[in-house]
């Protein structure tokens, strides 16, 4: 029989220190999240070897991009919370991280295109003077 996935909605709660110390993974799984209330896509992520990195999720161009701010020992809530909000206006403006690394990459690729047409265009003007 074919397994059902279910999807579970996601609880949105406010971050606190208290609430942050308690999180813990769920034993069945790799990963937990607590999700902000105050600021969409930041979340407290817990996994399985007891890391606690604070995450901020979005879409963009319709593809998720999930990136890590911070272990939650090392920034405040009010700060993690500042930099969700700067993330989410990088996006909106398109100019996040993630629009960034795409644009290196799409660099790159059309920089190899460029590469292979030239040797390509080489290789037929030395076909043309051997004939």
């Amino acid at each position: 029989m074919a397994k059902v996935k279910t999807t579970v909605k996601a609880v949105k709660v406010k971050l606190t220190a208290g609430r942050i110390a308690d999180f813990k993974c769920t034993a069945d799984k790799q990963q937990t999240f607590l999700w902000c209330d105050t600021v969409p896509g930041l979340s407290i992520r817990a996994t399985a070897n007891g890391a606690k990195p604070c995450i901020f999720q979005a879409k963009v161009r319709g593809k998720s991009m999930r990136l890590t701010i911070s272990d939650v020992s090392v920034w405040s809530i009010a700060d993690a919370q500042t930099e969700g909000h700067r993330l989410q206006s990088q996006i909106d403006n398109g100019d996040g991280q993630h629009q960034v690394k795409t644009d290196k990459e799409s660099a790159k690729i059309a920089a190899q295109q460029a590469k292979e047409s030239e040797a390509a265009a080489l290789v037929m003007q030395e076909a043309r003077k051997a004939n």
